[in-house]
């Protein structure tokens, strides 16, 4: 879903879009229906999806391609129900959203001054540059995935995200206390709101923001847990010998998760990911097609 949510997002990049808020009444704007340009089920090239939406400066329908639902390692029929999930939804949006909007015009010669930046490219630039895949893939990973998900909240709660300066506490309030009614951790909602307050941080020593709307919001309590607390070496003894009498088998599934650290679930997808019987790593097709 957080890939979906950047995707509808991109109609508003470089701010020259407008989202409508809750204040504001939706117009209707011509627009052109979006469709997929799967290049006759190629995997090897670029798949999109064409679009249109309304420019203010030309009164005309712009055409629009979006490159970046589709990752190279997708195989067809995960890029064609993304694709249809996009589709669905960018046709629900498109009429709502137009570029270089009157109201995007300042008459304050101060303001004229400021560059403004969106709300997803105000975080990719903090992502490219405070947290790259060179330095950390795990790092950045999260924290785009926290980025889409607060881009995700702002869309569906019509906040307008054509310039990342409106973004208010009340905002990050209001997508702290959804995190809270689903089924997260109130640890994992920390660690979602810590990165979103490092990038606005960072983009208020770049002068790009006054002030974080993340710092000091209201917190779900963190509920301290004995889940994973370690074995005693007597309890580690029992387990031993009760399954060496019991389930030899269980007794070498544990002394795999104990020295190579890897998830149990991690192990139930080996047999997927390997032959254990010709000693073969099995790579998709999708794969191998990119690198050939």
């Amino acid at each position: 879903m957080s890939e979906l949510a950047f995707f509808v997002l991109d109609l508003r990049h470089k701010n020259r879009l407008v989202a409508p808020s809750l204040s504001m009444q939706r117009t209707i704007y011509p627009y052109r229906k979006a469709t997929l340009n799967d290049c006759g089920g190629d995997l090897t090239k670029r798949w999109y999806i064409d679009y249109g939406i309304y420019d203010h400066e030309t009164e005309k329908i712009k055409r629009r391609r979006n490159y970046r639902l589709f990752k190279w390692h997708m195989g067809k029929a995960e890029r064609y129900r993304l694709a249809k999930d996009a589709i669905k939804r960018l046709n629900e949006n498109l009429r709502y959203v137009s570029e270089n909007h009157p109201m995007e015009k300042k008459d304050d010669s101060k303001d004229n001054n400021v560059e403004f930046h969106s709300l997803r490219s105000a975080m990719d630039l903090i992502l490219d540059l405070k947290y790259t895949v060179r330095e950390s893939r795990k790092t950045h990973h999260a924290f785009k995935s926290h980025c889409a998900k607060f881009v995700e909240f702002c869309a569906t709660n019509e906040i307008s995200v054509y310039n990342v300066r409106l973004i208010s506490k009340q905002s990050a309030q209001m997508f702290v206390d959804q995190l809270s009614k689903s089924k997260k951790s109130p640890q994992t909602i920390r660690n979602i709101i810590g990165a979103l307050r490092a990038i606005f941080n960072h983009l208020i020593q770049r002068e790009i923001i006054e002030e974080n709307p993340f710092s000091n919001l209201n917190m779900p309590k963190v509920v301290k847990s004995a889940y994973h607390e370690s074995y005693s070496d007597d309890e580690i003894d029992r387990i031993k010998k009760h399954c060496l009498y019991h389930d030899p088998y269980l007794w070498k599934v544990i002394q795999v998760i104990f020295y190579t650290f890897i998830r149990p679930i991690e192990i139930s997808n080996l047999p997927r990911d390997c032959d254990f019987v010709i000693y073969l790593v099995l790579i998709p097709e999708c794969v191998l097609l990119v690198f050939s």
